[in-house]
């Protein structure tokens, strides 16, 4: 079996968040494989705003390689 992510881990990232486009890295990238399912891979993003630590999980279709894509997107 061979997996393939869009996005690598330390890969920045842009998603939209609280209303806005922030730019992330991606820190891990969760993947089950679960025999009759498909599930997506998760990638867990993490943020250092003005020393204030945070991390969040997204699913592969909320995250884009550019900020053009993201304004594609919408």
């Amino acid at each position: 079996m061979k997996i393939v992510t869009k996005f690598d881990c330390g890969q920045e990232v842009f998603v939209l968040f609280q209303n806005k486009i922030r730019t992330m890295e991606i820190e891990d990238i969760d993947i089950s494989v679960v025999q009759g399912i498909n599930n997506a891979p998760k990638y867990t993003v993490y943020k250092n705003p003005a020393g204030n630590q945070w991390t969040k999980i997204f699913l592969e279709n909320e995250l884009y390689g550019t900020k053009q894509d993201l304004l594609d997107s919408l």
